[in-house]
């Protein structure tokens, strides 16, 4: 429910609708925490990656020193807020936060994500099938938020399910779906893409291992599921080619070329089964036949959106790519903050950035316009908000389910079933796409987002102990092979 509730609702941070997510997400993680107690011994270091944090950020809101208020009007002539001190601070001569309304507004959604990681590993260790769950329902739920985002853009909408106007200047022509921004629209679609190429990778294979004999719809009906697969994954490949993104768009591309690349044996065995067991007549050409037919209709799609797709590009080389210039001079702004020395190991806390930016955004000639709520860059805005031993430590938990997984992709192919590893390769390819996402948009800044994320990266820190789970096909056909040849030797006695 954490998983579909997310980007339908909450796709982006207006406070009413972030609520129904934070809830179902803190309730899913609690339920996963106590519910789910795999026979394995547990990860101490991922524990400890996860629990300092969680004390970090409780205790920088706990305390805060400042109180931050914001005009309603933007004016450029001066400070749109001010900070004032907090007279009683309960540790004033310690860290803490710059605000304790923004850091609450951050640790909402951080804690849940902390315990969903945690949770998400301990029901992947002791149910493995929940590893293909978790990757359908990104997909399918990605898939809605497409058609959302596409139906706006066909029809010009001025009012999204919950936002009654879309008719403030430039947010009626950025705004995707539930997404405020079509960045952060395409880095979730980007993620739908990876884990949708692998479910429908296995729509087409023939259903040889254990792992996918277990869909009754696929078998019953493996026309009708692989037909309903694809058309999921051609709205989303134009979602995410038309939100308006233009580095959502190369992302999109990168994720269909490194999942291409991953699985390009895979394809290719998938393609031969699905002659044999799918199509009537058995026969290549009604094969060849319904791709390219599959082709030209996503090629049609695109077309029909191809001037708002030149229309990004031109605007953005007529305004000399301001917005990455913009960018740029705010990674030197933090690099300030940084080197501030009220900075240190636990850094100014969480939500600190919004309203410490704009001070230190005087200290320097900028083009910096606007109110940034957040950085365009979520690493430099980590460090900032959380030191180097909270980034320290996020970083580990990050880095080391990424490598766990990474390895597994390389070195351990023979130790899961043929479905369960494609969609591994596309765990990874999403993982690897959004953190790419995270150097130029704010993805884990996004409630929705950073829950996605969170339960990747449980995944992630599962799958080594997921080996040798669930083949059984090769393992009966193994103790056959045995049971023959020591009858054969038997009888040759």
């Amino acid at each position: 429910m954490a998983l579909v509730i997310g980007p339908l609702l909450a796709g982006s941070y207006y406070e009413p609708w972030r609520w129904p997510l934070i809830y179902t997400s803190s309730a899913a993680a609690v339920l996963l925490i106590l519910s789910t107690r795999p026979k394995t011994s547990l990860n101490g270091v991922l524990l400890v990656l996860l629990i300092w944090p969680l004390i970090q950020g409780i205790w920088m809101y706990y305390n805060a020193w400042g109180e931050f208020s914001r005009t309603r009007y933007y004016d450029p002539t001066y400070l749109p807020w001010r900070i004032t001190q907090l007279d009683d601070q309960p540790f004033p001569n310690l860290p803490g936060a710059a605000d304790k309304d923004e850091a609450f507004d951050r640790l909402s959604f951080i804690l849940p994500c902390l315990g969903l990681i945690w949770g998400t590993r301990q029901l992947v260790v002791a149910r493995p099938s929940w590893l293909m769950l978790i990757a359908k329902s990104i997909f399918w739920s990605g898939m809605v938020v497409a058609i959302i985002g596409l139906l706006q853009r066909a029809t010009g909408a001025t009012a999204i399910l919950w936002l009654d106007e879309l008719d403030q200047g430039l947010l009626r022509k950025y705004f995707f779906a539930t997404y405020r921004s079509p960045g952060i629209a395409t880095c979730y679609l980007n993620v739908a893409l990876a884990l949708g190429l692998s479910c429908t990778l296995n729509a087409l294979r023939s259903g040889s291992d254990e792992d996918s004999k277990k869909s009754k719809l696929r078998a019953r009906f493996p026309m009708a599921y692989l037909l309903a697969t694809m058309a999921a994954l051609i709205i989303v490949i134009c979602a995410v080619i038309t939100a308006g993104s233009k580095a959502g768009m190369a992302l999109g591309v990168l994720t269909i070329i490194l999942w291409s690349i991953f699985n390009r044996r895979s394809i290719s065995s998938a393609l031969n089964e699905s002659t044999s067991q799918i199509f009537f007549g058995n026969k290549a050409v009604e094969r060849n036949i319904f791709f390219g037919a599959l082709i030209c209709i996503t090629g049609f799609l695109l077309l029909s959106f191809a001037g708002l797709m030149s229309e990004r590009w031109v605007g953005a080389h007529k305004l000399n790519y301001g917005s990455l210039t913009g960018r740029i001079q705010a990674n030197e702004v933090m690099l300030k903050m940084v080197a501030d020395d009220g900075w240190g190991a636990m850094g100014n806390g969480p939500g600190s950035f919004y309203p410490l930016f704009p001070f230190y955004t005087q200290e320097i000639d900028s083009m910096i316009m606007g109110v940034w709520v957040y950085a365009h860059n979520d690493y430099l805005q980590t460090l900032v908000e959380w030191g180097w031993l909270g980034t320290g430590c996020l970083a580990a938990c990050i880095g080391g389910g990424y490598l766990l997984l990474t390895r597994e992709v390389l070195f351990h192919r023979n130790d899961h079933s043929k479905s369960r590893f494609v969609h591994l390769r596309a765990y990874l390819v999403a993982m690897t796409i959004f953190l790419i996402h995270a150097l130029i948009e704010f993805p884990f800044q996004i409630e929705s987002l950073a829950i996605v994320f969170s339960v990747l990266l449980g995944v992630a820190w599962s799958v080594a102990e997921l080996r040798g789970r669930d083949i059984r096909t090769r393992s009966v056909n193994r103790s056959r092979l045995h049971s023959h040849r020591r009858h054969y030797e038997k009888h040759q006695r």
